[in-house]
């Protein structure tokens, strides 16, 4: 790791195979999925620079870039400021520790190294839409997605809010799921979430996969679903099914925490160096949670709804196959149903759910 931090050999020839080895990746990618993003992305992101510069860069570049640049990009971006180093295993924390200190301390930062500049998504007043379809596609998918600034993690208060979070989109797709399991669903599976996206921009988002033509039926289904959520609220039988089965969750990760893989917690370091926010351990999620879920009031996760969708930042990509005969819905068409949902009075949910054990004992 030392080596790859501060002294790596770049010798034109390995750069070279190590060209042809990027360029394949890049050619393996080249599928439906990778045509339709390139259409949704410059929506999703608003035209900010992380709708143009995918990760794996450009075929010119990839074939073309001289060494130099190389050298140069090293030498300006591989530096202990920019730097974390993330160790898991079964050793001792503190022999580690010094082990890296003896190798890492003696790296220095260049005196000229250039700032790192940070690139933000713009806020859209108006929604966005980005329809796009593919011959090789095999699926017919909807999502409406909506973008905000990344919320602080940390604290008691912000753990508390993400349990809100979690038992709110656990009622919704509970919902999802039961109307999927109905005959003549409109659509063939689908869910709701919050988080993703890129260090600046986070989302949330509904989506759904739906039978070939079902797009315009697919998206009414889930922007009603979420007007009742808004209208109605869940139920507190809901609520109390949903707590329950987040509690379990955190204490059956908190029982086997021993058999949880190194990799695992280094990915959660890993983000904590690139994104900050705290890692804690099962067992202290588990206290949290068992403390803080009881306390949490229906109104308080009901509330949650008037927050989530508004017509500010919301983007709606659809994609699906290119079939003879069936045409996608355009703007306008999508623009539609949102206008027919917010006129809609919805009945509110009822709970069918048994309210007894299926067994007694």
């Amino acid at each position: 790791l030392r080596e790859w931090a501060s002294a790596i050999t770049l010798d034109p020839a390995e750069i070279d195979k190590e060209r042809g080895v990027i360029l394949e990746a890049e050619r393996l990618g080249k599928g439906a999925q990778d045509r339709i993003q390139r259409q949704q992305l410059p929506v999703l992101f608003n035209g900010s620079r992380y709708a143009d510069r995918l990760p794996i860069g450009t075929s010119d570049v990839l074939q073309n870039a001289p060494y130099e640049a190389i050298e140069r990009f090293y030498a300006d971006w591989y530096r202990p400021d920019l730097m974390a180093i993330v160790a898991v295993g079964d050793f001792d924390p503190a022999e580690i520790e010094a082990e890296i200190i003896e190798r890492f301390a003696p790296l220095t930062n260049p005196d000229d190294a250039p700032e790192r500049v940070g690139y933000g998504v713009p806020d859209g007043t108006e929604p966005q839409f980005a329809v796009a379809s593919d011959p090789e596609a095999t699926a017919s998918v909807v999502g409406v997605l909506y973008g905000r600034t990344v919320q602080p993690a940390g604290t008691d208060s912000t753990f508390r809010r993400d349990l809100i979070a979690a038992l709110y989109n656990q009622m919704r797709n509970d919902r999802l799921r039961e109307i999927v399991r109905q005959p003549d669903a409109p659509f063939v599976a689908a869910f709701s979430f919050e988080g993703g996206g890129v260090r600046t921009r986070e989302l949330y988002g509904l989506q759904a996969s739906v039978p070939e033509g079902g797009i315009e039926t697919g998206l009414r289904a889930l922007l009603t679903e979420a007007a009742r959520v808004r209208q109605h609220g869940f139920t507190a039988t809901e609520l109390t099914r949903a707590k329950t089965e987040l509690r379990r969750a955190y204490e059956q990760a908190a029982r086997e925490a021993d058999k949880q893989e190194s990799g695992r917690i280094a990915g959660a370091l890993v983000s904590l160096a690139l994104g900050g926010g705290p890692v804690v351990d099962p067992a202290t999620e588990f206290l949290f949670a068992d403390n803080l879920l009881p306390g949490i009031a229906l109104a308080e996760v009901n509330a949650k709804a008037e927050t989530l969708m508004p017509e500010r930042n919301r983007s709606v990509l659809v994609s699906a196959p290119e079939t003879e005969g069936v045409a996608l819905p355009d703007e306008a068409a999508l623009a539609a149903v949102f206008a027919v949902v917010d006129a809609l009075s919805v009945a509110p949910y009822e709970d069918g759910a048994a309210s007894e054990p299926l067994l007694p004992t």
